[in-house]
């Protein structure tokens, strides 16, 4: 029998171990026709149509193991910072990735590949009419920031970016 202020209660969870990247994994900005999945080098963007990728560290995915899916992407917005017009968000999210990429060399890229994506075909031509639209003249500055997460892990890191992009409607 149990007497008063004895109890049976025990806890057995497990913290999660906190979620880090190392300084080699960030953004990347890919051009629109560049490979989405398998093994290969994609191109850098240069124009301001663009899909937005995360490149990984190797020490931070293993292909043998790790899966996109385990990342989940929110708060994906893009500011030109040139025409100072304001922050455009792609997607609040969740995005959660669901193809790899294995970039040749430098780590693989987990990203989002769907065409109807707010990663995929992002047009901000100066005739787009987008809000971080390019101004038309020479390059602008685009300001790429996103919050990912990984299951297993606590934590949010947030990345941000800074591009610099001609018009791709030039």
């Amino acid at each position: 029998m149990l007497g008063l202020g004895n109890s049976i209660a025990s806890s057995s969870a497990v913290p999660l171990p906190s979620f880090t990247l190392s300084a080699s994994s960030t953004i990347f900005l890919t051009t629109t026709t560049s490979p989405d999945e398998g093994d290969g080098v994609v191109s850098a963007a240069s124009t301001s149509t663009f899909d937005v990728r995360l490149v990984l560290a190797n020490a931070d995915y293993d292909v043998a193991s790790d899966t996109p899916g385990q990342f989940t992407f929110n708060n994906i917005t893009v500011e030109n910072t040139t025409a100072s017009s304001g922050v455009q968000t792609l997607s609040a999210g969740p995005l959660i990735g669901d193809s790899e990429l294995d970039f040749v060399g430098a780590g693989t890229i987990i990203y989002v590949f769907d065409d109807s994506s707010a990663m995929d075909d992002v047009d901000l031509g100066s005739s787009s009419g987008a809000t971080a639209a390019h101004n038309g003249s020479g390059s602008n500055t685009f300001r790429v920031s996103l919050d990912v997460q990984r299951q297993g892990y606590s934590g949010v890191i947030s990345l941000t970016k800074d591009f610099s992009l001609t018009d791709s409607d030039a």
